[in-house]
């Protein structure tokens, strides 16, 4: 991994040490030094082991890149691109925003991470399937493999599908919960080829392959935490935060949840009943449904809410110009990008544009 790259790439990197030692007098030591610091420090940032001690990060040693930062560029690829230094991360604003509670997580743990090998597709089973809208459908699993449950609250799963002979791939968030369910359930609206599948034509005891569960829109959670947390979802959005929200109200007992909910219609509200239940149950749990051409979620409700709630992490998944809307909003009203949490994938829709 530390050596590949393109052919270009080391020429133009590492160019000017050809060019420094015809110009200048260079101890071939120094370069040598260099160059196995160089390597070094490329091997470290590719570990996907964290080795730098806890108290770096009360220092000015935590601009140095560890293998959490470079991690999450090699993840997710559009943010974290430094190698050695943060500093032109943060000084351009391609730093993910996440990462100091990444790096926080990953430092605090009390017992060491297990590896998994994700790389192969294992076959589940469908166990049941509910309708919840005219339009959207839940499907259940119950996979044997027990490695399927060990996921976090707003991951999502890649599925592999065959229709008619063809075989498709797509991504689904998970709106059950590891914390209260003892199945994986994805809830799709219909869309396409694999959601009409999974909608009109999939039936119990089809066996579909799959990836365990992953991805960085997630929540890490503490019973002994006091939190506060602002979910906001559009439509079929609602599937990870769902996760999220019963995982917490479940575990972290004493954090405070506000849901502002987003929808088409009333009809169209996917675990409407599931809301109104865990709201009418948990004192610290506030629902504000918005319904189009009823009440429409602005900038005004939007800093109301942020105003009862002091530095609350923010989580937002929905539709892509409702995203853009929201943080829009949430940019006017000054709300830091590191306090909101973002999720692209909500029900395996994939643009005939993308």
């Amino acid at each position: 991994t530390t050596l590949s790259f393109h052919f270009l790439e080391p020429l133009i990197l590492s160019g000017w040490i050809y060019i420094a030692i015809f110009l200048f007098p260079v101890s071939i030591v120094a370069i040598g030094i260099n160059q196995v610091v160089g390597l070094l420090n490329n091997i470290k940032s590719h570990l996907g082991y964290e080795f730098y001690p806890k108290f770096f990060d009360s220092t000015p040693l935590k601009y140095l890149v560890n293998s959490t930062h470079h991690n999450q560029h090699h993840t997710r690829y559009n943010g974290n691109y430094g190698l050695s230094l943060r500093f032109w991360g943060l000084v351009f604003g391609t730093e993910f925003d996440d990462y100091d509670r990444a790096v926080s997580q990953v430092k605090n743990r009390r017992k060491p991470a297990r590896s998994v090998n994700n790389s192969t597709y294992r076959t589940i089973k469908i166990s049941k399937i509910v309708s919840e809208t005219h339009e959207a459908t839940s499907i259940y699993f119950e996979p044997e493999d027990e490695n399927f449950y060990n996921y976090l609250p707003g991951q999502h799963i890649n599925l592999r599908i065959q229709v008619r002979g063809k075989v498709y791939e797509r991504v689904f968030s998970l709106s059950s919960s590891p914390v209260v369910n003892d199945f994986l359930r994805i809830t799709v609206k219909q869309h396409g080829v694999v959601t009409t599948h999974l909608r009109n034509e999939a039936k119990v005891g089809d066996e579909i392959q799959a990836l365990y569960p992953w991805g960085q829109f997630n929540v890490w959670l503490n019973p002994n935490e006091d939190k506060k947390y602002l979910m906001i979802a559009g439509g079929s959005g609602i599937t990870p935060i769902h996760s999220i929200v019963r995982s917490i109200l479940a575990k972290e007992k004493n954090s405070e949840v506000i849901l502002l909910y987003a929808n088409k219609s009333k009809e169209g509200t996917i675990f409407s009943q599931e809301i109104k239940d865990l709201s009418d149950s948990h004192d610290n749990f506030t629902v504000l449904d918005f319904i189009s051409g009823q009440r429409r979620l602005d900038k005004g409700i939007l800093a109301q809410s942020l105003q009862s709630q002091t530095n609350p992490e923010i989580y937002l998944c929905g539709p892509t110009g409702f995203k853009r809307t929201i943080k829009t909003y949430l940019k006017d009203l000054g709300v830091s990008s590191n306090r909101l949490h973002e999720e692209d994938f909500a029900d395996g829709y994939v643009s005939l544009f993308n």
